[in-house]
């Protein structure tokens, strides 16, 4: 079955640390806490490539993976299907959490987007890392977010690019006819059913 899912984040490096931060070789094994969601095959390699490798991450038109690095940090915007957000779980989280250790300040979110429901959290504070699974409370706080309300938005208007504009209802609001969602950001159904990998 597929799915969709968002994940964004902010992480602030030191100017002075961020040469190390990207040149220095990691992998997950550096690293204590994974969730099962996070199980899978990773060459280690440096945050350096992992950046440029993300970028060229397979998607399709109404998908998107942005990653702005620029003095003092990094920002992730995106919305994937299932294969690509998968692909792309662990050189996300390893990028983050190799950031800790070069005073690295943050988080990362992966999130389920519109059918499933589950959410995870890479925190950097103090030197340290942590993933933590969100709680129902949690998810329904980045739900409310401005960055997922964003993301929700843009992937909207991604879809209705791809599908030729808006359908309209019976009741002659716009819908979008891939996913059968009103136009405006509403409250919807997903499953709880916990993720278990590809």
């Amino acid at each position: 079955m597929g799915w969709d899912a968002v994940v964004f984040g902010e992480l602030k490096v030191p100017a002075a640390n961020a040469e190390s931060w990207l040149t220095t070789e990691v992998a997950p094994s550096d690293f204590k806490g994974w969730p099962d969601f996070f199980d899978a095959d990773f060459k280690p390699r440096t945050p350096e490539v992992l950046l440029e490798e993300l970028k060229e991450s397979a998607l399709e038109p109404h998908e998107f993976l942005d990653l702005t690095l620029a003095p003092g940090g990094l920002t992730v915007r995106g919305m994937m299907a299932k294969d690509p957000l998968l692909d792309a779980r662990m050189p996300l989280a390893v990028l983050w959490r190799s950031a800790a250790q070069h005073g690295g300040r943050g988080e990362l979110i992966f999130f389920g987007y519109q059918t499933i429901a589950f959410g995870y959290r890479v925190k950097l504070e103090k030197g340290k890392s942590v993933v933590k699974l969100l709680t129902k409370a949690e998810q329904k706080a980045i739900e409310k977010s401005k960055p997922y309300q964003q993301l929700d938005a843009r992937a909207h208007a991604a879809l209705d690019a791809l599908l030729g504009g808006k359908a309209k209802g019976k009741a002659g609001k716009g819908v979008n006819p891939f996913t059968g969602r009103p136009a405006t950001t509403s409250s919807r159904s997903r499953s709880s059913r916990p993720f278990a990998g590809r």
